[in-house]
């Protein structure tokens, strides 16, 4: 039988009459069962080798720095500026990291599977190459989970290394593509909100005239922030400006364009042609436009303060990257907690003047702070606060976003294996107080696979995370990030299932994970994690609360979520200091 290459999930590009090579799980993300179906095979992801990550990241890395160097020069060149790479990696970094994760992810999906297979077919949509050019980094954040953007990706690759190898099919989508228009900040589902939020942030800027630092998208939550704001002497602003909508231009013809630098290899040479056939609109032909735009937004502050905001909006990023120019201090605070050292190829730390870390690093730049979307002292319980174990559903998106520590793509559906197996093997009057809680960005529907399996009464209905927290007397958590940085502070017993091989680990959480895992505190067998759960269930405050986990637990709070004797106090102390230029130890 013919075998037909299926790169993405487009319904056009099988083949009833051939089996159907799916590139990956993406091309069937919610394991649908038509006809096609069953005549396709889903071909082994590169990625699945842990060595070759662990390889490939170290590449990706020097890539990037590669890259930004070489953009800096060109695009200086292209706006007619004389800007920094400090400025350049405000502006590009966040959107290049993910881009250089996915050329390389589709480029690797496709060589493996041409060296491996012998293919006979494959289906192309008939496209237009500007439909992958985003309005902004919001809108490529919307594009990087549509099928048919990375379906035009993975074609323009069989075209440029693969062509010889296989017969190509251009085929009409049943639904055509309506006429794009390119807006910057188009928040169309939150339209309602956003005009009422800005009408009480105009009031706000009104009411506080003069601001020395700004807090934008800190991540504090919202009475916090509150809090915060008016104990420091300034007004708890949204700052909307940074989020107005902004008509782009249509992008120019962009095949004259390329990244010049040597490449070492045939990605390399395909790369440096086709990343600016990928770069927003807000980076070329709407810089100038979103410039202009940002050089009206007039601010005293002299410190600039974001958790999440360094990646939201291209206005922000520009109007900081100019501001950081003119000498303001620019502070970044991680939003999240991650084992790995150097996230995002350590854009963070080399952007900020100041990185304000969860975990304990010796960057030179870096203090440690308590986490800051959690400003409550932890706890330890001595008695049981619920009665279900909650298990917290982990996430990744359909396609390759960013090499990263945690599943990619559809490794999510082989640790929904993992989690399955571990459920199915607790005792009977523990699984019948078990608690599946699916991850708010369920990419994969793993609720509905859940109770396909266990049933829907399993599943949490609340929409608060603290709910089913109060209801739960332990809790498994399926990755190293924020839920568990979370959790670790109200004293309930959890362990970690996970087995996934983590990037770039710092020394000290390397000690950390190995005691871990001679505590019984993380498991990369459902088996194993499910028996200790077993022997453990009638008093698992008595393991817990023993001491050498204790130790443990005091270990993590002193590498990966310090506690002051006042955390809000703190955060003020911290932040006037900054303001009034003072220098913090960066172990206090």
């Amino acid at each position: 039988m013919k075998k037909n290459l299926v790169t993405s999930s487009v319904e056009e590009t099988f083949d009833s009459n051939s089996l159907n090579i799916l590139l990956g799980d993406w091309c069937n993300p919610f394991n649908r069962h038509s006809e096609l179906m069953k005549h396709s095979e889903v071909f082994d992801y590169h990625w699945n080798d842990s060595e070759k990550i662990e390889t490939d990241y170290d590449y990706l890395y020097n890539l990037y720095e590669k890259t930004i160097k070489q953009l800096t020069v060109q695009m200086n060149e292209i706006h007619q500026e004389n800007q920094s790479e400090r400025y350049w990696r405000i502006m590009l970094g966040p959107w290049l990291m993910r881009v250089i994760s996915i050329l390389w992810d589709h480029w690797e999906c496709l060589r493996s599977a041409f060296e491996k297979l012998n293919l006979d077919t494959c289906k192309h949509i008939n496209y237009k190459i500007e439909n992958l050019i985003p309005s902004d980094f919001h809108e490529f954040q919307k594009f990087v989970n549509e099928h048919d953007w990375h379906h035009i990706i993975f074609s323009e690759i069989i075209k440029y290394n693969h062509i010889s190898k296989i017969k190509i099919e251009v085929i009409e989508k049943k639904k055509s593509d309506s006429a794009r228009k390119y807006v910057a900040n188009d928040h169309k589902n939150k339209k309602i909100k956003i005009n009422f939020i800005k009408f009480l942030d105009l009031l706000m800027k009104n009411f506080f005239r003069r601001s020395r630092i700004i807090l934008y998208e800190s991540y504090f939550g919202f009475y916090n922030k509150i809090l915060l704001s008016f104990s420091l002497g300034e007004s708890p602003r949204n700052f909307s400006e940074f989020n107005e909508k902004v008509i782009m231009p249509n992008p120019k013809e962009r095949d004259d364009i390329k990244l010049k630098i040597e490449g070492k290899n045939e990605f390399e040479n395909f790369y440096k042609f086709f990343i600016f056939k990928l770069m927003p609109v807000s980076y070329l032909e709407g810089y100038k436009m979103l410039l202009a735009k940002s050089k009206k937004i007039k601010s005293n502050a002299n410190i600039i303060f974001t958790a999440t905001g360094h990646e939201s909006s291209d206005i922000f990023k520009i109007w900081t990257a100019n501001q950081v120019s003119n000498g303001k201090k620019y502070i970044l605070c991680e939003h999240g907690g991650s084992w790995e050292k150097s996230e995002y190829f350590g854009n963070l730390e080399k952007t900020a003047d100041l990185f304000f870390s969860w975990n304990k690093y010796d960057f030179k730049n870096c203090i440690q702070v308590p986490i800051n979307i959690n400003l409550k002292k932890k706890k330890i319980l001595d008695k049981n606060v619920g009665s279900k174990i909650l298990l917290l559903s982990n996430t990744s998106e359909i396609y390759c976003t960013r090499i990263q520590t945690g599943p990619i793509a559809g490794q999510m559906l082989q640790d929904y294996q993992l989690w399955k197996i571990f459920t199915k093997e607790l005792l009977p009057q523990i699984k019948e107080n078990h608690l599946f809680r699916p991850h708010p960005l369920d990419f994969w529907n793993l609720r509905k696979k859940y109770a396909i399996d266990f049933g829907e009464k399993y599943i949490s209905n609340k929409k608060k995370f603290e709910e089913d927290i109060s209801r739960a007397k332990i809790i498994v958590d399926f990755s190293l990030q924020t839920t568990f940085y979370q959790v670790m502070k109200t004293g309930i017993p959890i362990i970690i299932l996970f087995h996934r091989k983590i990037l770039n680990m710092d020394p000290k959480l390397l000690e950390l994970l190995n005691l871990f895992i001679k505590n019984k505190i993380f498991f990369d067998n459902p088996y194993e994690a499910s028996k200790h759960i077993n022997k453990i269930w009638d008093n698992p405050l008595d393991w817990w609360n023993s001491k050498k986990v204790l130790e443990v637990r005091n270990l993590f709070t002193e590498y990966c979520s310090i506690e002051k004797e006042d955390n809000l106090a703190y955060w003020k102390k911290l932040l006037k200091n900054q303001i009034n230029g003072q220098v913090n130890d960066r172990h206090n």
